[in-house]
C-alpha cells in the first residue's frame, strides 16, 4: 500500500465535505494520472478531499504512475496482487475508506472534470446516493443494447427505476455504503446493478444527475477483450436470477427512490 501524502493541500475549512474519491484501476497507467490531477484541480476550497486507488493486479505502469502521483496529491493505493475483479475491488475500497462521503470515478477518463466538480459541490443527504446519468453514451452499440436489456430486467424484477444503473460516477454516503456492500455477492462484473437493488431494498434514496460521457481515449473497452463480454452477460444474468430468488423486492413495493429533502439537481 502506498500511504497518503498531502503536500501543499489547503488546510481544512470548517463545514467542508470529507470526501474520498475512489478509483478502481487495472492497467490504466496511461490515463489515471490525468483523472487524478483533473479531479484534484476541481476540488472545492471548503472540502477535505483525498484519493483511494484500487489497483487490481495491474501489469502495466499503473503502480509506478501512482507512486509518482502520491508525491503530488493525497493518495492511498490498495494493491491487489491477485485480481479481485471490479466488484471485489470496489468492495475492498468501500470497506477500507475512512471518510464520510465516497465519490466513485472510472480510471479511463470518460467523465468531464466539470461534472466531477458538480458532484463535489452539490447538496448532500446522508441517506441519498447521487448517480451520474450518461444521457448520450459513448459506447459501442452492442454494449449499450446489453445495458438497456439488463436495466429493463432490473426494472421488471425489482422495480428499480433508474435511467443508468451501471454509471460509475456515484456520490455515496460511506456509512450506508459499507452496510450494503457487505451483502453484495452475486454480480462482480456488474457490481453496481446488485448494489443499487440492495440499496433500494434497504430503503435508501437516490437521485440521477445528467452527465456527459466521453469515449475511451484508446477506443478499446476491457469488457470486449478476450471474449469477456459473453462471460459477463452470462454471469450477470445468473447473478440477477440468484438475487431475485434471495430477495422479496417487487416493482409494486412502495420503496421511495428519491429523498424529498434533497433539492432537484439538473445540468
Amino acid at each position: 500500500m502506498i500511504p497518503a501524502t498531502d503536500p501543499g493541500a489547503a488546510p481544512p475549512v470548517e463545514g467542508g465535505h470529507d470526501t474520498t474519491i475512489v478509483i478502481p484501476a487495472k492497467n490504466e497507467g496511461r490515463f489515471i494520472s490525468a483523472v487524478v490531477q483533473d479531479a484534484w484541480a476541481m476540488r472545492p476550497r471548503n472540502s477535505r478531499m483525498k484519493f483511494l486507488v484500487l489497483d487490481d493486479a495491474s501489469t502495466d505502469e499503473t503502480q509506478q504512475t501512482l507512486m509518482a502521483l502520491a508525491q503530488e496529491v493525497p493518495l492511498t493505493v490498495i494493491t491487489h496482487r491477485q485480481s479481485l475483479g471490479f466488484g471485489g475491488s470496489l468492495t475492498d475500497g468501500i470497506l477500507q475508506a475512512d471518510t464520510q462521503w465516497l465519490l466513485f470515478v472510472d480510471a479511463d477518463a470518460q467523465y468531464e472534470p466539470e461534472d466531477l466538480k458538480r458532484f463535489l459541490t452539490m447538496p448532500r443527504d446522508s441517506h441519498t446516493l447521487v448517480s451520474g446519468w450518461r444521457t448520450h453514451r459513448a459506447d459501442p452499440f452492442v454494449r449499450i443494447f446489453i445495458s438497456i436489456v439488463f436495466m429493463t430486467m432490473n426494472r421488471v424484477a425489482f422495480g428499480l427505476r433508474m435511467k443508468d444503473i451501471t454509471s460509475s460516477l456515484k456520490l455515496i454516503p460511506a456509512e450506508p455504503a459499507k452496510e450494503i456492500v457487505r451483502k453484495v455477492r452475486y454480480m462482480n462484473g456488474s457490481f453496481w446493478s446488485e448494489f443499487m437493488v440492495r440499496w433500494m431494498k434497504a430503503g435508501y434514496g437516490f437521485v440521477e444527475v445528467p452527465i456527459k460521457h466521453l469515449p475511451r481515449r484508446d477506443s478499446r473497452s476491457k469488457v470486449f477483450a478476450s471474449g469477456q463480454l459473453g462471460r459477463l452477460m452470462v454471469h450477470q444474468f445468473v447473478g440477477l436470477l440468484r438475487l431475485l430468488r434471495e430477495t422479496s423486492v417487487t416493482k409494486d413495493e412502495g420503496v421511495s427512490l428519491s429523498n424529498p429533502q434533497l433539492p432537484r439537481m439538473t445540468r
